[in-house]
C-alpha cells in the first residue's frame, strides 16, 4: 500500500485565558482537520509564534494582564500578514474604539464553534485538493 504524503493544514494559534474554554475551541478546530497550538496567556502566545509558522491566530479580547488588542498589535508588528480573529463577549459596536481596527473578523463567543469555522474559512486561503 503506497503512503501519500497528507496535504498541509493551516495551522492556528488559540489564545486565551480560560483553560476549559481554550481546550473546547482546541478540540474543535482540530475536529475540523486544523493543527492548533493553545496559550492562556498574550506572551506566551507572543512566544509560540515566535517558534512557529502560524496561519492565524485566534484570540479573546479579555486575556489577563495583557489586553486582546495589544497582543494583536505585537503580532501584526511581527508578522504584519497574520489574519486574526478576535473573540469577544460583546458585540462589535461594544467594543473600545480601535479594538478590531487590525483584526479580519470578530467572532461572539456565544457563537462559537460555528461562527469561528466560518470565519476562518472566509479569512484562509483555499488548499487545493489531493487529486489522487
Amino acid at each position: 500500500m503506497a503512503c501519500f504524503p497528507q496535504q498541509p493544514r493551516d495551522t492556528i494559534l488559540c489564545i486565551g485565558s480560560d483553560a476549559l474554554a481554550l481546550h473546547f475551541r482546541a478540540s474543535s478546530l482540530k475536529h475540523q482537520g486544523y493543527q492548533v497550538l493553545t496559550s492562556t496567556s498574550g506572551h506566551s502566545g507572543l512566544n509560540l509564534m515566535s517558534g512557529a509558522v502560524v496561519d492565524a491566530v485566534v484570540i479573546d479580547f479579555d486575556l489577563d494582564h495583557l489586553r486582546g488588542p495589544q497582543v494583536v498589535a505585537e503580532i501584526k508588528r511581527l508578522r504584519p500578514s497574520t489574519r486574526v480573529i478576535l473573540l469577544s463577549q460583546d458585540r462589535d459596536s461594544e467594543l473600545p474604539e480601535g479594538a478590531t481596527e487590525s483584526v479580519d473578523s470578530v467572532v461572539p463567543i456565544a457563537g462559537e464553534p460555528e461562527s469561528l469555522l466560518k470565519a476562518l474559512a472566509a479569512i484562509l486561503p483555499q488548499r487545493p485538493a489531493d487529486n489522487f
